[in-house]
């Protein structure tokens, strides 16, 4: 049988958890997403006597980003090979780019059980949600 992971995700790191003899194992995958990323000698993105959005550096940060999003992505799509089943969850937008990232790109993707809304938890609370989760889809 094809295990069942459990992923807890933002942009800022995944959680995925999985079962290991009756406890729940976490693995920490950091995303490595930069933000407000400022290159040398790069001003601010506006003038200094308008409140107008003046610049040119949107549209190279928006692209820095997404590519970012995309190796994060394909970083966790890595560490869940093999998985039958995954339930992702999960503040924000993070996890349903993710689901869809996955129903897209992945040869042979696994079944996703549930996308659900979850804001951040103490460990002890995302151990138990993750076990309740494991043993009624094992």
């Amino acid at each position: 049988m094809k295990k069942v992971l459990v992923i807890w995700m933002d942009y800022a790191e995944a959680l995925i958890g999985q079962q290991d003899d009756g406890d729940v194992r976490i693995t920490v995958l950091p995303s490595e997403i930069e933000t407000m990323v400022r290159e040398e000698g790069q001003t601010p993105d506006y003038t200094k006597f308008t409140p107008f959005h003046v610049s040119n550096n949107e549209n190279r940060n928006h692209h820095r980003e997404q590519e970012q999003v995309k190796k994060y992505f394909k970083r966790l799509e890595d560490a869940i090979k093999g998985a039958g089943k995954i339930y992702i969850m999960g503040p924000g937008e993070a996890k349903k780019e993710f689901s869809h990232f996955i129903k897209e790109h992945t040869k042979n993707s696994p079944e996703i059980l549930a996308v659900e809304n979850c804001e951040r938890l103490t460990e002890g609370q995302l151990r138990a949600k993750m076990r309740r989760i494991l043993s009624s889809n094992n």
